[in-house]
């Protein structure tokens, strides 16, 4: 879950007076399997919508059980004929606007979500935070129904209660009554809470434990800075952030090892999440571990299961050791690895190998930017008004 809807699902009660649009007819479906696709660990998938404008209309989202609201962007919102409201709230660089909800289907079946929100990104971008996305769905809106997030097969299921049979172990989970989801995993013999967030690239950790990890285990890989699935695009901060790869995380039956996590500063997780989760939590279960899994989340009920396939290890994080930030050009440099010598801080980032990034996704950049340790990758950047072609070595970042 990005910060921005970290502070959308505290504005839910906000947004009551967001009227939602007529609720769709009934189709008949009882359950729906669709393709999942994944950008980063995090998995998206085609929803139809339909608005004050009549005309449904077919966008991709991203899947987000840590997300307290839809999100559309400006131009999907104006194609639905939507309007915000005269109330706006500005949070890491967007303005988020109240909105009705459009009704939404998937694969044909008419979704009945439960007191569902929605904002608008206010705006002319047609996709959210770097990535293909119109919008970002919470699953949290589907807790009349069981829903599998298959991230092994790349597939999503949607059914309605009782028509599917769970697999894999029942994990202990705690469901609060706005849908959010906490488990609990051991570090170091320690049980910790984590909320469980599909919409979030890589496991995030409050400093404070992160640190005391750090200190007590100084033989797990760490670094200062967010990179890779770890750089989010929350702003400069980024830089200040700290990497740790946990040696072992033991969530129910299954062990983990070299789990990579993030840090996020003390207080978002402990004071503002465990609010909203009811329980007390410290940090994310995110993509980069549930790639791992197929999981079975059954609102109806409150149960939890998790079926593993492979080994649900971490891997090393190699590539060109540079930070990066949304910019009028294209991306900034905000921070680089000790061992990064072509860039540097404040560096404009314009093309990889001759092709230029405007209209990349920030996945695909990360991609571009990954490769062998020693690896060769030939950038176009901005410095000092100067436009530069500089020679950057893949380096193992942690």
């Amino acid at each position: 879950m990005r910060d921005l809807f970290l502070l959308v699902a505290l504005l839910i009660p906000m947004s009551a007076g967001a009227a939602p649009a007529a609720g769709p007819a009934h189709t008949g479906a009882r359950k729906v399997t669709v393709p999942l696709h994944f950008d980063e660990h995090r998995p998206y998938a085609e929803l139809t919508l339909t608005g004050p404008s009549g005309k449904p209309v077919r966008a991709l989202f991203w899947l987000d059980t840590g997300g307290g609201a839809v999100i559309l962007s400006g131009p999907l919102g104006a194609r639905l004929g939507l309007k915000a409201s005269a109330k706006t709230f500005k949070t890491e660089g967007n303005v988020i606007s109240p909105t009705a909800v459009p009704q939404i289907q998937i694969a044909g079946m008419a979704l009945q979500l439960k007191h569902p929100n929605a904002f608008l990104v206010v705006g002319k971008k047609p996709t959210l935070e770097g990535t293909g996305a119109e919008g970002a769905f919470p699953l949290l809106a589907l807790r009349k129904y069981q829903v599998v997030l298959d991230y092994p097969h790349a597939r999503l299921t949607i059914a309605e209660p009782g028509t599917l049979r769970p697999e894999g172990r029942r994990m202990v989970a705690h469901f609060s009554q706005n849908g959010f989801i906490a488990v609990s995993a051991k570090i170091g013999g320690k049980s910790y809470g984590f909320l469980l967030d599909s919409g979030a690239q890589y496991c995030m950790v409050s400093q404070v434990e992160l640190a005391a990890w750090q200190k007590q285990h100084p033989h797990w890989a760490h670094v200062t800075g967010a990179y890779g699935p770890a750089n989010m695009m929350v702003g400069p901060v980024e830089a200040s952030f700290h990497m740790l790869r946990v040696g072992v995380l033991k969530w129910g039956p299954f062990t983990l090892r070299n789990i990579g996590t993030v840090s996020r500063p003390t207080g978002n997780y402990e004071r503002m999440m465990s609010r909203l989760v009811g329980r007390p939590v410290i940090g994310s279960i995110g993509g980069n571990v549930l790639r791992h899994f197929r999981v079975d989340i059954d609102y109806p009920d409150g149960h939890l299961y998790l079926k593993r396939e492979g080994a649900g290890g971490g891997t090393p994080l190699d590539m060109v050791g540079i930070m990066l930030e949304p910019s009028d050009r294209g991306y900034g440099v905000v921070g680089v690895a000790k061992n990064e010598t072509a860039l540097k801080i404040g560096d404009e980032l314009l093309g990889i190998g001759g092709t230029p990034i405007s209209g990349l996704t920030i996945a695909e950049i990360m991609h571009k930017l990954a490769g062998n340790p020693g690896a060769i990758r030939k950038l176009t950047i901005e410095r000092n008004h100067r436009i530069l072609r500089v020679n950057a070595r893949v380096i193992r970042i942690y």
